[in-house]
């Protein structure tokens, strides 16, 4: 008796289990990517990218290195020729809480900009302050819980391991036909950056689709503007086996290909030299 108890038993539980859903394994790779991104400590590495603006592709060559808590950091541009182009030295609580700006060029001298003034952020997405990815975690948060649970399987897959840059990575796709623009007022208060960030969206994408806001600094408040309901149709994201880095991103939207990073070497959470954010460090032009 205690025999056929014993297999009725395990057939009940090989059934029960058998019913529950697989873990959607792009998800998992994902959720381990934001939460090595969440942990971070310091991040320093190369990274070529393009963003398109205004219909056309800017291309760009940094080497950057940031800190956090608080957030500090130092990027280095190159122009297309490899001549060095702006330095750009950002530390939070320090400076007026002010980006240190030497151009290499016209003003012919440092000057201090706002980290979101639109001068500094000119043909760029992103401004200063979202180097480092910890905004990507953020917006990739808000994509898995944009996608309702049933349709998951659909918008997130996994493509197995792929090399890039001679780094063994996660290749995820994330499709997202639900990608749209929606009608939205602007509360009091708004500003473009703020609805961007409540949202988890592009601040360009707002710039983009409301011909009628110049910049960045264009007052929203009280006003009926267009904005995406996600941060973007498609991603594909490589991520690094070892340790959860993205390594590699493309986002589309609904014309296409929107921008792409691309790193060519990272470090991750080591040990900087107590000069790397020093305006007077001698590797530095300021």
């Amino acid at each position: 008796m205690k025999y056929y108890a014993l297999l009725i038993v395990s057939a009940l539980l090989f059934s029960f289990s058998a019913d529950q859903p697989e873990e959607n394994q792009a998800i998992l790779y994902l959720n381990e990517m934001t939460q090595a991104l969440d942990q971070l400590k310091t991040f320093k590495g190369e990274m070529k990218s393009k963003e398109r603006i205004d219909g056309v592709f800017m291309h760009y060559h940094n080497q950057m290195t940031v800190a956090f808590h608080p957030k500090r950091v130092y990027i280095k541009a190159f122009n297309d020729d490899g001549s060095l182009g702006p330095e750009v030295l950002y530390r939070e609580g320090e400076n007026d809480n002010r980006v240190l700006v030497n151009t290499h060029g016209f003003p012919f001298i440092n000057i201090n900009l706002s980290p979101t003034s639109s001068l500094l952020r000119n043909n760029r997405h992103n401004t200063i302050l979202e180097a480092g990815g910890v905004y990507l975690s953020k917006v990739l948060k808000s994509t898995v819980n944009f996608v309702p649970v049933e349709k998951r399987d659909q918008v997130f897959s996994y493509h197995g391991e792929v090399t890039h840059r001679g780094r063994k990575c996660h290749r995820i796709i994330v499709d997202n036909p639900d990608f749209g623009y929606i009608t939205y007022q602007a509360k009091e208060g708004e500003t473009i950056r703020s609805i961007a960030f409540s949202r988890s969206i592009s601040e360009y994408k707002i710039i983009e689709s409301n011909p009628e806001l110049d910049d960045y600094d264009s007052s929203v408040e009280g006003k009926e503007i267009t904005i995406p309901n996600s941060f973007s149709r498609k991603n594909i994201i490589y991520v690094d086996v070892e340790n959860g880095m993205p390594l590699y991103l493309e986002n589309y939207d609904d014309k296409g290909l929107y921008s792409m990073y691309d790193y060519i070497w990272l470090k991750v959470n080591s040990e900087l030299p107590s000069d790397a954010f020093d305006p007077d460090n001698p590797n530095y032009g300021f």
